[in-house]
């Protein structure tokens, strides 16, 4: 007996549930590996067997500041603060939900999951198959460790992947950014990246959100931008490119001072007020011939996460502060950078990973030892800036040299008349001939 056919309206459906599934299966696919990835991270901070505190210890400190701030008392002359005021508002939050670390921790695995949805976002923008970033976004507890995690970090991190995601709409950039401002200040680099069509539009809004979010943070909390004196005070962190010579000397078996000043270790020694001096001035100079090249139309074929990718890693090789956190911000642009790739991008990947993943190695595991002097650790050290170095370097020189299909489509007008007198030389003698 033959097999009887199927009503065409089941099969469409059959058809169209097949279609949906088979679609959709590569963003089940990242998602599902979100959810291990982050189970994994977190289970590597609330275990108890072998506890790691370095992981998530400056949540007490963010809970510390939240319970004084619920009383009243906001965190004045303390110099391991080093935050804008609206940081003190996700601090309130995280105190909120729970005095103990996990409400933090809950506040930032948000974070987390929306600059996962950011990203899913912009690959359908852009209607690109192009999962790259998306994974190197489930990688990151991977590669820097549950830090990730532990700090608050990611927070501004969401806010300016939002930035660049909404950068067509010159009003959403500048807004996004303001508030990533006023979480912490780098994601203000992103505006060097602002399309040059609507950059006065988009500095406008950027400076009336920041100037009236301000003005509301302060009418709370008159002195909550009283730590940017101490941002001016902070001497060389140990772990910045600008202290390698130091600690290099210091594993040589040579002692060189350091100390605990401004929540961070610092070296303590003779020429240290010179070099902070001098890698100011670098980073002012790279973050200004960046500015103008982008005013001088030189960046045009540069996406605006590319531009900000390279200014935050121009600020980050030239800071006196680098701290292990801070790779939130490179994993963060790096994966939405990756939806329209630059020149040596694949470098660029990898050098950051693998400054990613030294960094993770580092702290907290052999902090103590890179401290006092062991060569493993400063060898581990060593690998991160200089990657880390080598990856600013190839992420600028991308930036100036034009993607090659922008270049063959680039004709100049001699060649052009050139070509077109030729052709119509052609055309009269066939005329002849004939």
């Amino acid at each position: 007996m033959g097999k009887s056919k199927q009503p065409a309206y089941v099969t469409a459906k059959h058809e169209d549930q097949s279609g949906f599934l088979s679609g959709h299966k590569p963003m089940l696919v990242v998602v599902i590996s979100w959810i291990v990835t982050r189970s994994i991270a977190l289970y590597a901070i609330f275990q108890t067997w072998h506890p790691v505190s370095g992981w998530s210890a400056d949540v007490g400190l963010y809970n510390f500041w939240a319970g004084n701030m619920n009383n009243g008392q906001f965190p004045l002359n303390d110099e391991t603060w080093q935050y804008p005021p609206l940081a003190a508002v996700v601090f309130l939050l995280g105190f909120a939900i729970s005095h103990a670390s996990v409400g933090f921790i809950t506040l930032a695995v948000l974070a987390d999951a929306g600059i996962l949805a950011l990203l899913l976002l912009a690959q359908k923008r852009l209607a690109t198959t192009k999962s790259q970033g998306l994974w190197i976004w489930v990688a990151a507890p991977a590669l820097m460790g549950p830090i990730m995690l532990g700090r608050f970090d990611v927070f501004p991190t969401l806010a300016l992947i939002a930035a660049i995601v909404f950068a067509s709409r010159a009003e959403a950039f500048g807004s996004l950014v303001a508030i990533g401002a006023l979480l912490k200040v780098w994601p203000v680099l992103a505006l060097i990246g602002t399309p040059r069509k609507d950059g006065i539009r988009s500095i406008i809004v950027f400076a009336a959100t920041f100037i009236g979010g301000s003005a509301i943070l302060v009418a709370w909390w008159p002195d909550s931008f009283g730590f940017l004196s101490g941002q001016r005070a902070r001497g060389l962190q140990i772990e910045s490119l600008g202290a390698w010579p130091y600690m290099m000397w210091n594993s040589m078996g040579h002692h060189v001072n350091v100390a605990l000043q401004y929540g961070a270790i610092e070296v303590v020694a003779q020429g240290t007020q010179t070099v902070c001096l001098l890698v100011t001035i670098a980073c002012v100079a790279a973050l200004g011939a960046l500015a103008v090249l982008r005013f001088m139309g030189r960046l045009e074929h540069a996406t605006v996460a590319h531009i900000a990718l390279t200014a935050v890693l121009l600020s980050m090789v030239t800071s006196r502060v680098l701290s292990p956190q801070y790779t939130v911000w490179i994993l963060g642009l790096l994966a939405v950078t990756a939806f329209e790739p630059p020149r040596y991008f694949k470098a660029i990947t990898v050098l950051l990973c693998t400054s990613a993943f030294a960094g993770n190695l580092l702290y907290p595991g052999y902090y103590i030892a890179f401290e006092v002097g062991d060569k493993f650790a400063m060898f581990i050290q060593t690998v991160r800036v200089m990657t880390l170095l080598a990856a600013t370097l190839l992420s600028f020189i991308s930036l100036l040299q034009r993607p090659a299909s922008i270049a063959k489509t680039k004709v100049s007008p001699a060649k052009t008349q050139g070509k077109t007198k030729r052709q119509g030389q052609s055309r009269k003698a066939l005329q002849k001939a004939s």
